[in-house]
């Protein structure tokens, strides 16, 4: 079960995308890890491989970043990875809430302290807003009380489509 809200939009986002998804993952107390981790996000599909996820609900600082970076140890993790799910490697993502600023300098500096990529939930909203919008084109509906975000999105979505008196564009300027 996620954490919080914000693990579950990255949850329903992967999961639309094709991973099966777990909240808090466990990895126990190792020689590389002497006081454990809790993973965010570990996100599979067979197709894509796999995602270490970890969650921020703010905009990442250097600061902050070495601080989230310092307490990964790849190595350790990989291989709690491999032990238990016969997996061999994984991206690692920064989940965030926005960037501001040089996104290539704040991109390049989160590389250089070990996470692949990052993500915003403004990428994760659009990339789920599409979903909707192809959805609903097609005249289908995306239904599952997992996916509370989604739901709203379409909901949204719906209304601006078709000039809802109750919500429009309008509302949003």
């Amino acid at each position: 079960m996620p954490a919080s809200l914000y693990e579950t939009l990255i949850r329903e986002y992967l999961e639309t995308e094709g991973y099966l998804v777990y909240n808090n993952l466990k990895i126990p107390k190792n020689e590389k890890l002497p006081k454990g981790k809790e993973i965010d996000i570990f996100a599979y599909s067979p197709i894509k491989g796999s995602i270490i996820g970890e969650v921020k609900a703010s905009k990442p600082n250097e600061k902050v970043v070495m601080e989230e970076a310092s307490k990964l140890n790849k190595e350790a993790i990989r291989a709690h990875i491999k032990e238990t799910y016969g997996i061999n490697d994984f991206k690692l993502v920064l989940y965030c809430w926005n960037l501001y600023g040089d996104y290539r300098e704040i991109r390049n500096k989160i590389k250089k302290l070990g996470f692949d990529d990052i993500i915003t939930y403004p990428q994760i909203v659009k990339a789920l807003l599409e979903n909707v919008k192809k959805s609903r084109e097609q005249d289908s509906w995306f239904y599952d009380v997992n996916r509370p975000n989604t739901i709203l999105l379409q909901i949204i979505y719906d209304a601006i489509a078709h000039e809802s008196e109750f919500l429009s564009l309008k509302d949003f300027e």
